[in-house]
């Protein structure tokens, strides 16, 4: 028995990722239920036959990108009036215009709908659920099958692509195209590049004005778990193979605003400069938001990464790029892009 609450203690207070730590999710579960406190005494007008799908904060940046054909899901079936998502980085999905973008933290937005979807598996759904109304909620509340009748059966399998959570859905709504994620095409990235977010690098936009032979290669190869990241000598293998395109190259690394990033990736950094003569490296580890940073990869002729959410992002993107994958994950669960390849 003593077992089982250690067990049961050191699964609740393992180290986690900031967007998936204990503060972030029991926030966002609080403010959830201070909503509907709200909501109930203020009478707040629901919109009649509208749907809101939640994102809840434990799905990380690929998985808002593998799942976001959720929205065109269920917007083609018809089925409601209204369509709104909701998630901690809604930028990430293409917006489309008769649908509308709100974060988590937004309570007025949240508590305007009548029906609720959630799109993957997470535990933060049983309690999410449970304070809106089970009776609102449709998709995968408690464990890795959905709650509404799916003629397929269909339960989540480990080494199943990551977009196969929208199978349900794409039956019991009846959407007959691709699951897919979205993979952008170069117009969709010229208009994200007239964003003004990253012109205050002047460094970055010297240098790429400079000379158009250039070739920009964004390297981000952390993971917050230590069993998914590549090792130097690889990713350094990696980098010389595409240097041999060109003299003028250029490695720009990304990473969030967390201690051990910047540790790693400085770390990286100089292990580049050892192994790599003559080498343009611009460090730009914490001193971007998700948004920039995704605006810096559309721009780059080639992208390094390991399994984490910014190679989900070049990905999307359609970016081309060498993905280092490390540790039991298999690449096929994350692939969805003709422009990524592999190595694992």
């Amino acid at each position: 028995m003593i077992k089982i609450y250690i067990n049961i203690l050191s699964k609740i207070f393992k180290d986690r990722r900031s967007d998936v730590s204990l503060f972030v999710l029991s926030k966002v579960i609080l403010l959830f239920l201070i909503g509907k406190i709200i909501s109930k005494l203020k009478r707040f007008k629901t919109k009649k036959n509208s749907c809101l799908i939640i994102f809840p904060p434990s799905l990380g940046l690929g998985d808002l990108i593998i799942l976001s054909r959720i929205v065109d899901i269920i917007k083609e079936s018809n089925y409601f009036n209204t369509v709104g998502v909701a998630n901690l980085a809604p930028f990430l999905q293409i917006k489309n215009k008769d649908v509308s973008f709100s974060t988590l933290l937004n309570l007025n937005y949240i508590y305007s709908f009548e029906n609720f979807i959630f799109p993957s598996p997470s535990f933060v759904n049983i309690f999410l659920s449970h304070i809106i109304g089970q009776n609102k909620c449709k998709g995968y509340i408690n464990k890795k099958k959905v709650n509404f009748k799916d003629p397929t059966k269909y339960k989540i399998k480990f080494d199943d692509p990551y977009f196969f959570r929208l199978k349900p859905f794409k039956y019991f709504f009846k959407y007959r195209k691709t699951i897919k994620p979205y993979v952008w095409n170069s117009r969709d990235r010229v208009k994200l590049e007239l964003s003004n977010s990253f012109q205050s690098i002047e460094r970055y936009k010297k240098n790429k004005l400079s000379n158009k032979e250039e070739i920009f290669v964004v390297l981000s190869t952390y993971n917050f778990y230590k069993k998914f990241r590549p090792c130097f000598s690889k990713i350094i293998n990696e980098i010389n193979i595409i240097r041999k395109e060109s003299k003028n190259f250029n490695l720009i690394l990304l990473g969030a605003n967390a201690s051990k990033e910047i540790a790693y990736n400085s770390d990286l950094e100089e292990k580049i400069k050892k192994s790599t003569k003559n080498i343009k490296i611009s460090n730009l580890t914490g001193k971007l938001s998700i948004n920039s940073s995704l605006e810096i990869i559309s721009q780059s002729n080639y992208y390094i990464g390991a399994n984490n959410g910014l190679a989900n992002v070049a990905q999307m993107l359609g970016i081309k790029c060498k993905l280092l994958f490390n540790g039991p994950e298999k690449s096929k669960k994350r692939k969805f892009s003709e422009y990524a390849k592999f190595s694992s």
